[in-house]
């Protein structure tokens, strides 16, 4: 698995569903934004995952397009903080879902990784996804 520093240089607006159940529950959520927001062709689709308020959560995230797009469908939104970030691409995404939660733990294992960091998928098109953890 080739790791890179990827960095993002300012905080990324986004709303979001939580997912019902993780990870199990993933695809039904981002199947009901999708629905919501009417696909996702020329959108930004993030996934979150981590530990809030005590609780591992995982959130299907989309960029806001415009300002107050969050309050139009009534969903709450969540900053994608900007910083350094551990980084590696999976190819071919949806052939590999369930080798997403390794990778994330072979991320989490390096040193350069900051404790408690978020799990950020960034969907780039429908070939690649990075996988993204943050970084000292």
């Amino acid at each position: 698995m080739e790791v890179n520093k990827q960095e993002i240089t300012g905080d990324i607006l986004t709303f979001y569903i939580k997912a019902e159940t993780f990870p199990e529950g993933i695809d039904d959520t981002f199947k009901k934004l999708g629905e919501l927001i009417n696909g996702f062709d020329g959108r930004e689709a993030y996934g979150v995952s981590g530990c809030f308020d005590g609780a591992l959560i995982y959130r299907a995230c989309v960029k806001e397009q415009y300002p107050g797009e969050a309050q139009k469908y009534n969903l709450p939104y969540y900053i994608i903080p900007k910083g350094k970030y551990l980084c590696t691409i999976l190819k071919n995404w949806r052939d590999h879902l369930q080798e997403i939660n390794r990778i994330f733990h072979q991320l989490m294992e390096s040193p350069n990784t900051v404790k408690g960091s978020i799990c950020l998928e960034y969907y780039k098109n429908e070939e690649e996804a990075l996988l993204m953890v943050q970084s000292s």
